[in-house]
């Protein structure tokens, strides 16, 4: 810990959209879908990245006991630096 620090400005501006869906399909079944998308611009620096992130999931209720899921992520990310471009699954 410093007691003499001085934290810097934030170097990057943020903005994201978020977007979900859920249904239900049948009494036992249900279904929802999420989306978001990021975008980082980087003010020191001449970079701007854009990441994406899907999520997928899916219940079934067998009784009122006993239910089942399943789920799913994946994610992109690209930028202007090649170098920092990736896919998640």
């Amino acid at each position: 810990m410093s007691l003499g620090a001085s934290p810097s400005a934030p170097q990057r501006d943020e903005f994201d959209f978020y977007v979900g869906y859920a249904a239900s399909l049948t009494r036992a079944l249900s279904v929802s879908a999420v989306g978001r998308i990021f975008v980082r611009d980087y003010r020191a620096i001449d970079r701007t990245d854009v990441s994406e992130v899907l999520a997928l999931t899916a219940n079934y209720r067998f009784n009122k006991y006993i239910s089942a899921g399943a789920a799913t992520t994946l994610a992109w990310s690209q930028s202007n630096k090649s170098v920092f471009d990736y896919d998640v699954a």
